[in-house]
């Protein structure tokens, strides 16, 4: 059966497709990086994309990822970038949102990857759930005091399972919201919802 050009893909069939895609390409770390540009379309354009973003989207997809150091390089020898709060943001022709998209849909569809561990989307969904936080701009929490939040969560529950202070940061940007308030450190928005007693 002939392979679909990826550049030929709708957005649909590129979600829908993402377990198999991933048994069938074969991924070197010679051509990964333009592998992954073709397979989502990635080109020059008008929209800024923090770098952050464009690196959780790639990791999620490759089968034996670059470091991320040398993921950086790539992207700054193929883009143009601007500096926003002193952080690249590369000018592809994708916004933030849908490449936020396919990033969530790789990881929920294919948990194995994600993080080395299946259960950890489950495990962070719960504690959300539990303190009844969803996305949103009514509250922002400091990343220090959200991790501490999760600490004291899984303290009280005694959770087998624990995420290290980067993966906790790792699912809060996919999640959530964030900006810079401070000089160092970043806000999440939130908002929470009653629990039901």
């Amino acid at each position: 059966m002939k392979k679909k050009n990826p550049n030929d893909l709708t957005e649909e069939e590129l979600l829908e497709g993402i377990d198999e895609e991933a048994e069938e390409l074969e991924v070197f770390h010679e051509d990964d990086f333009l592998s992954f540009l073709s397979y989502y379309s990635i080109q020059s354009g008008e929209h800024r994309v923090a770098s952050s973003i464009m690196w959780t989207l790639y990791k999620h997809w490759s089968k034996d990822p670059i470091r991320e150091k040398s993921f950086y390089y790539k992207l700054a020898a193929h883009f143009e970038s601007v500096f926003i709060r002193g952080y690249p943001h590369y000018l592809i022709n994708f916004d933030p949102q849908r490449l936020s998209a396919y990033a969530i849909a790789h990881i929920k569809k294919n948990k194995k990857q994600h993080l080395k561990h299946p259960n950890k989307i489950n495990h962070f969904e719960a504690f959300l759930a539990f303190n009844g936080l969803k996305a949103g701009k009514k509250e922002w929490i400091k990343d220090e005091d959200f991790y501490f939040m999760y600490d004291k969560w899984t303290y009280k529950n005694k959770s087998k399972l624990t995420l290290s202070r980067r993966q906790f940061d790792d699912f809060c940007r996919i999640y959530f919201k964030w900006k810079r308030l401070e000089e160092r450190g970043k806000w999440y928005g939130v908002e929470k919802e009653e629990k039901a007693e």
